[in-house]
């Protein structure tokens, strides 16, 4: 995981349940784009060993309704270069069933092992 987060800082949430304080290694952040509010909840894995970051989406149409469409591809991609240096390999996992925990409708997890690189397939694979 990155160690500067300078960038992302403007995008904190700095009040109500989420709150955390700058340069605080765990947090809330909310950027929009494209009209759609992209949000992360994010920790660096001091206290499970394994950094994480939950990514949702709120969409206001031109109506004023609101839907939680799931991220897309390059809202995931923005998260993980905002986090992870462009060397580091995160990934989303597809757990067992009976170890699913939904709190929040269409939200993505990025995972990364503190201290270890993730294995990875042969490069023609991926």
């Amino acid at each position: 995981m990155k160690a500067d987060w300078s960038k992302m800082e403007p995008f904190r949430l700095r009040t109500g349940q989420f709150k955390s304080d700058p340069g605080d290694r765990f947090g809330f952040f909310i950027t929009q784009r494209g009209g759609r509010q992209v949000r992360a909840m994010l920790d660096d894995g001091q206290g499970t060993g394994w950094e994480h970051v939950s990514v949702s989406v709120l969409y206001r149409n031109e109506r004023g309704k609101v839907t939680y469409p799931m991220p897309t591809w390059d809202e995931m991609c923005t998260i993980k270069n905002a986090f992870w240096g462009p060397e580091e390999c995160v990934v989303q996992f597809h757990p067992p069933e009976e170890d699913y925990v939904n709190i929040a409708v269409n939200c993505l997890h990025l995972w990364k092992q503190v201290g270890e690189a993730f294995p990875m397939p042969p490069k023609i694979c991926v």
